[in-house]
């Protein structure tokens, strides 16, 4: 299992991913403001191709990260 300071630190590659329109691609098909979505942070893996959403701690911290494939969502812990 990877360390949190790992984890956040892939996160950060992951969404650095992502530009505007993917947002907007994403906020259509869930339903969802953009505006939540760069609240709640989403990432982009694309080797995966899989949106990224990160899994916290109560005091924040990236604990795991959430991979969801269009509307088909598979949980990942990393």
């Amino acid at each position: 299992m990877l360390k949190k300071s790992d984890l956040t630190t892939l996160f950060n590659i992951f969404q650095a991913n992502v530009n505007p329109a993917m947002l907007k691609f994403l906020s259509d098909d869930l339903g969802l403001s953009v505006k939540s979505l760069k609240g709640f942070g989403v990432g982009f893996r694309p080797d995966k191709h899989a949106w990224v959403m990160p899994e916290r701690s109560p005091r924040g911290d990236i604990i795991g990260l959430v991979y969801q494939i269009g509307r088909a969502s598979c949980r990942e812990r990393v």
